[in-house]
């Protein structure tokens, strides 16, 4: 492999079929230099033009991946219920926004609303605000909010909401966010980038880094750093520090870091 950045493809990480928004980065990279795996999972993601979750997602059983609310409705009746629970003992405030990041089709959302009409006054007192980008899974949340009479606005960060008591959830979000990724040879750290590799996109690697390997830390090992981490989770905090409220956040993940590669398309 090259050690100029991203100038050679890695063995099993073959280079990309080029397509629009592939032809776009090549430009970028031919006019701005090789890609950080960070800013090339934000652009397969999120780009208005190509992204998977801005045009295009298949979420669901018969789509590309599963989420637990799919699977059953009983796992958004129970983060309902735990809505309901939380709202009482906050003192039952009258306004107070239920907020969901990322939600998907919507089943979690629907599924909670429902089960929280055990919980006397919820409703009446609770504005639903659905944080996502993707146009075409707004109008899928729509569908089944619509279902149970229930209805949402909707924004593209948490900045936008009403300040005010809040519940906040999230459910496979943190692993949504875009990772740098950093590798371990012989000798240092190098950096996985996205270079053009003639004419398509490739892995490849940074010169050595300056910060230091150490010595029990064997070649092949990669850490991973999700670097929008902090800027999604600083305004969820200071929402709560402004004002009473809770945030439920979900994920998967390994206890301790494996020094694996864990990026899956």
């Amino acid at each position: 492999m090259a050690d100029v950045a991203g100038e050679q493809a890695q063995p099993g990480h073959g280079p990309t079929r080029v397509n629009g928004l592939a032809a776009r980065l090549i430009e970028e990279i031919r006019t701005e230099g090789p890609l950080t795996v960070a800013r090339y999972i934000q652009a397969c993601l999120f780009d208005p033009q190509a992204g998977y979750y801005t045009t295009r997602p298949a979420l669901g059983a018969e789509g590309d991946f599963i989420t637990a609310p799919e699977v059953s409705q009983v796992f958004g009746e129970l983060l309902g219920l735990w809505c309901a629970h939380e709202w009482t003992v906050l003192g039952a405030p009258a306004p107070f926004n239920l907020i969901e990041l990322g939600p998907g089709r919507g089943a979690l959302i629907a599924d909670a609303w429902r089960a929280t009409r055990i919980a006397q006054g919820f409703h009446a007192a609770t504005a639903i605000t659905l944080i996502d980008p993707s146009r075409p899974l707004r109008r899928l949340q729509a569908g089944a909010l619509a279902k149970i009479a229930a209805t949402a606005t909707w924004e593209d960060d948490l900045s936008a909401v009403p300040q005010g008591p809040s519940l906040i959830l999230a459910n496979e979000v943190l692993d949504c966010q875009p990772i740098r990724q950093f590798i371990a040879t012989e000798t240092a750290w190098c950096e996985r980038l996205i270079g053009e590799d003639q004419g398509q996109l490739g892995f490849g690697l940074s010169h050595p880094l300056p910060a230091p390997k150490p010595a029990d830390i064997e070649a092949g090992f990669i850490r991973e750093v999700a670097v929008g981490l902090e800027g999604f989770l600083t305004p969820i905090a200071e929402r709560l520090h402004a004002a009473p409220g809770r945030a439920l956040l979900i994920d998967y993940g390994y206890e301790t870091p494996i020094g694996a590669d864990t990026l899956q398309a």
